[in-house]
């Protein structure tokens, strides 16, 4: 597993309330040999959070086309699109319904990728500039279009939907952009709220 957070406590017992033994750092990989509710114990260390912990991915580069999203994803709709499981850092609101969401799913190879684009969202201190989360895992196709969708393969996320229509320039702030675009994402223009590991698509 890989640490998404910038600076991750390690404690001596599974919770908030035992003594800080060490600290692992945005990167790092262990391997985890227990868990205990929402903590993990890892090696060599200690216990940890599993919100802050992702699954190792191969996956550096995003795919460029449709042949290279297959090859990297398999076909669209997918068990795999939507099998993966990502623990948010803090609760983002439903932009569909008065409802708070903590736990996304995705690509199951993209678990890691997520989880390390939201933290640093969260530890950049941008978390408040996600008013709603909009969904990544839609098998359904473009908007006026009629190919799939990168949601099909669970590669991409919606974000502040209401005021990042298709067709509008948008509010998305550009400290939020940028974030996504350090860790492969293509922001398209032409359609603000979307975020997708994927170009030339």
């Amino acid at each position: 597993m890989r640490v998404t957070a910038s600076v991750l406590n390690v404690r001596s017992a599974p919770g908030t309330s035992f003594s800080v033994i060490s600290q692992l750092k945005q990167g790092e990989e262990v391997t985890v040999v227990e868990q205990s509710g929402d903590w993990s114990r890892v090696e060599p260390c200690g216990w940890v959070s599993s919100m802050y912990l992702a699954s190792v991915t191969s996956l550096r580069k995003a795919p460029s086309g449709l042949d290279a999203i297959v090859a990297m994803f398999g076909q669209p709709g997918s068990a795999a699109a939507s099998a993966g499981r990502v623990n948010l850092p803090a609760p983002l609101k439903l932009g569909w319904q008065n409802a708070y969401v903590s736990r996304v799913a995705c690509h199951v190879e993209m678990e890691g990728i997520f989880a390390a684009v939201f933290g640093a969202i969260y530890d950049r201190g941008l978390w408040k500039l996600i008013r709603t989360y909009d969904g990544i895992y839609n098998d359904r196709v473009t908007t006026g279009g009629t190919k799939k969708s990168t949601h099909a393969w669970g590669i991409a996320v919606d974000l502040n939907a209401s005021t990042n229509r298709y067709g509008t320039a948008g509010d998305m702030d550009p400290k939020l952009i940028r974030v996504f675009e350090e860790h492969g994402f293509l922001h398209l223009k032409h359609d603000p709220m979307h975020f997708q590991f994927a170009r030339g698509y």
